[in-house]
Order: structure tokens, then C-alpha cells, then sequence
């Protein structure tokens, strides 16, 4: 086997085997919400799974897109930046998730305050 080849399956099987438990636990949470509340629960886990899928992606995408620069850099030998470009992912990634947090709790938080 090419050794680019057997490097790349290194790589794709635990992410395809990440994909296969993470939507695992969600058809078997699916299945205990469903038995054990009822089928509107379900609906509304249904209903919010995109969202929470949507905020951890975009708050991933900042602290992993750096470590790709990071790594691009260093393979160049250029470690002074290195520091500089993880401190500014992190941050990134937090400030993201602060937002989302705001964008998606705040309207809720408002309804139910004025709502009867």
C-alpha cells in the first residue's frame, strides 16, 4: 500500500468512527427520550440538535483553522508567530461562543420574561 495512502486511512477512519458514536448516542438518546417522555420532547430535541451542531462548529472552526496556520509555520520554521496565532484562535473560538451563547439564549430569556 502507498504509504500516502495508509497515512491518509490513518486519518479518515477515527474521524468517520467519531461521526459513527456521535450519531450513535444521538439515535439511542433519541430512542430513551422518546420511550421515556414523550413524542413531543422528541420533536423538540429534533428541533434543537442542528442548533447546538451549528454553534460547536462554528466555535471549533476558529482554534482549528489557527492550529492549521500554526502547523504551516512551523513546518517552515517559523516559530515566532506560533504563540501569537494559538492565544488569537483561542480567543477567537471564545468570543464566538460567548455570541452564540448570547444569540441563542438572550431571545429566549426575553420571551419568557414578557411572555403571559
Amino acid at each position: 500500500m502507498n504509504p500516502r495512502v495508509k497515512q491518509l486511512c490513518s486519518y479518515i477512519f477515527p474521524s468517520v468512527g467519531s461521526l459513527f458514536v456521535t450519531y450513535l448516542y444521538n439515535v439511542i438518546d433519541g430512542i430513551f427520550v422518546g420511550q421515556g417522555v414523550g413524542a413531543a420532547t422528541l420533536g423538540a430535541v429534533n428541533i434543537g440538535v442542528p442548533f447546538i451542531t451549528f454553534a460547536a462548529v462554528i466555535v471549533a472552526m476558529f482554534p482549528l483553522g489557527g492550529t492549521t496556520i500554526i502547523a504551516i509555520r512551523m513546518g517552515r520554521d517559523d516559530n515566532d508567530g506560533s504563540p501569537t496565532l494559538s492565544f488569537v484562535g483561542m480567543c477567537v473560538g471564545a468570543v464566538s461562543n460567548i455570541f452564540l451563547d448570547w444569540l441563542f439564549i438572550f431571545p429566549r430569556t426575553l420571551i419568557s420574561a414578557y411572555a403571559p
